[in-house]
Formats: C-alpha cells, structure tokens, sequence
C-alpha cells in the first residue's frame, strides 16, 4: 500500500508546478501593461486581495503551525511573489497618482493587518493547535475577501456577455490549482485547507462554465456577423 506521506509529497509537487505556471501565465500580462503604459482592465481588487490571502497561506505553512506543510508553504510563496509582481508593475504603470497611491494605501494596511495577525499567533496561541485554527481563522476570512471581486468578475460576465477580456489559462490554472490542494487536505486531514480550496474549485468549474455558455454567444454571434458581411460583398 501505498504510504499517504508519498501522496501528499507528489499533489504537493504538483501543486507548486501549477503555482510556477499561473506565474508563467501572468508574464505576457505584465507585458502588454509594459507596452500599453497602463494597468487599464487590471483587477486591482482582487490582486489586492489575493496577496493579503496569499500572506496568510504562508503563515499557515510555517513550520511552527504546520508541521510537514512545507509544499503549501512553498506553493503560496510562489503565488505572492506573482501578486507582489502584479501590484508592482500596477505602481510603476498606474493610470494616475491616485490609483497609484490607492495600491500603496491598502497593500501598507494588508502588511499592518498581516503583522497583528502573526503577533496574536504567536503571543496569545501557547500551543500548535490554537495557532493553527487562530491561522486558520485568518486564512478563511481572507478567502471570502478573494471571493468578492471574483463574483464580480462573474456578474460582469454576463452582464456584457463579453469573453474578451477573460484569461481562459487562468481559469484553468486556478481551478486545477485548487484541485490539487483539496486532495492533499484530504490525505493530511486539514479542514481549513480542505474547505477553503474546495469551495475554491467549485467555485472555479462554475466561472468555466459561465465563462463556455458565453463564450459560444460569442462565437455564434461571431459567425453571423462574418455571413452578414458575406451577404454585404455578395
């Protein structure tokens, strides 16, 4: 039979490839704002969001709350470093001094929050346990915050019905992603981990499938307008 620790080593490897291809994805967005000289359509929100959750992932990796949890730690290491990448060129290509000073505002105030965060961790949870659920705590609040410009995202969709601005590789990754840290809570038996990406990949097959129902609206508009125009030379 095979030994659960092997398991849990191999999602985890597999999970820090899909970490290190969401990086690769980002690159030729962090191109075309370069080319552009504007973070214009860039969803400072949820970047904003997801590296305040992506900090709080990190800590809940650490080897004085997590014990063996060096892939999750590893893993969301590489996916802040991606957000601090996105918030970067965000400052240095912002649209105006305000968003520029909105980024810097509210990353300062995720670093203050974060900082409390380990100081109550460390301080007032004497024991592995209460550290890992008051960990734990912050890491679930700071995924509901990931989940509400998200489910903007997922409004937008259809409210314009346009797929244009969709990153399809995204999607993808990150529904995969959460996926593979979903079975890897399963074999260390991790509520919070387990919860968080569960809800995580549901989550994500359902923005596929608005994403595919509108997509072929599309496509068959597409299509149309090609025969009217046909029709027009014709």
């Amino acid at each position: 039979m095979v030994d659960t620790e092997i398991i849990c080593t191999f999602v985890g490897i597999i999970g820090n490839f899909i970490s290190l291809g969401l990086l690769a994805c980002a690159v030729p967005t962090f191109s075309k704002i370069a080319m552009n000289n504007s973070v214009r359509g860039l969803k400072l929100v949820y970047h904003l969001a997801m590296t305040l959750s992506s900090l709080f992932w990190v800590l809940y990796g650490m080897p004085f709350i997590h014990r063996g949890f060096i892939p999750v730690l590893t893993s969301n290491g590489i996916i802040l470093a991606t957000q601090l990448a996105y918030l970067t060129i965000s400052l240095v290509y912002a649209n105006d001094n305000k968003q520029r000073m909105y980024v810097g505002a509210v990353f300062l105030i995720e670093l203050v929050v974060f900082g409390l965060a380990i100081g109550l961790v460390i301080r007032q949870s004497p024991t592995s346990k209460t550290r890992e659920e008051v960990a734990g705590v912050f890491c679930i609040v700071s995924y509901a915050l990931i989940l509400v410009p998200e489910a903007l995202c997922v409004v937008e969709l259809q409210k314009t019905g346009s797929v244009e601005n969709v990153q399809t590789r995204n999607l993808v990754g990150n529904m995969l992603y959460r996926l593979c840290w979903t079975i890897y809570a399963s074999f260390k038996y991790d509520v919070v981990l387990g919860a968080v990406n569960f809800s995580g990949f549901l989550f994500g097959v359902f923005h596929i499938k608005v994403y595919d129902v509108y997509y072929k609206r599309y496509a068959k508009s597409g299509v149309e307008k090609k025969l009217e125009t046909a029709e027009v030379q014709v």
